[in-house]
């Protein structure tokens, strides 16, 4: 598993508390939330989510090989 693990929790939670989403059990919908706000925030700077989405892909596809 990547380091950058351990970052994520408190990034979750700042999202979730931002949101009003802050439970820690429902970190499900947390996700979902931040996936379908950074879909938005790549349409409004004409990014393209899909290449992203994959390239992400492709990062924790390695990342698990390393495991």
């Amino acid at each position: 598993m990547t380091e950058h693990l351990v970052s994520i929790r408190p990034v979750l939670e700042l999202y979730g508390g931002l949101t009003g989403l802050g439970s820690p059990e429902l970190d499900d919908a947390i996700i979902s939330d931040l996936i379908a706000d950074l879909m938005h925030w790549s349409d409004r700077r004409g990014w393209n989510f899909e290449e992203l989405y994959e390239r992400g892909y492709k990062h924790y596809f390695s990342e698990q090989n390393e495991a």
